[in-house]
């Protein structure tokens, strides 16, 4: 039922995983990956994607995608931060000024790479 190719082939990783890696005291986790993965956006497995392939944290931002709106990519972020495949610190703050939300400082958290090993590497 996805519409997109690419979406499809992480459903496909992610069904490949289970029959590779039998349920062993994992099924919430398991469970946890196969909804985030249907409600996910495209653009959210994008940049998780992205922040996971830089070694180093990344600010708001210096992230961009063309065609793509700042404060997309920022709900977007804000999304993977309650699932929990993304930590993020405040780089700076500032008050009355500019948008503290460009100013985070994220990284792929160890449940993310998790999800991303089971989910979005094929």
């Amino acid at each position: 039922m996805e519409p997109t190719l690419e979406k499809r082939q992480f459903f496909k990783n992610y069904y490949k995983n289970t029959l590779k890696f039998p349920v062993s005291g994992n099924f919430d986790e398991r469970k946890f990956f196969l909804d985030a993965l249907g409600e996910m956006s495209l653009l959210e497995c994008e940049l998780l994607a992205f922040i996971n392939s830089h070694t180093n944290s990344l600010q708001v931002t210096t992230i961009q995608k063309p065609g793509t709106d700042k404060y997309a990519i920022v709900g977007a972020i804000g999304r993977m931060k309650s699932r929990g495949f993304i930590t993020a610190t405040q780089g700076s703050f500032s008050v009355g000024g500019d948008d503290n939300s460009l100013k985070e400082i994220v990284s792929v958290s160890s449940f993310g790479k998790s999800f991303i090993t089971f989910c979005l590497d094929a």
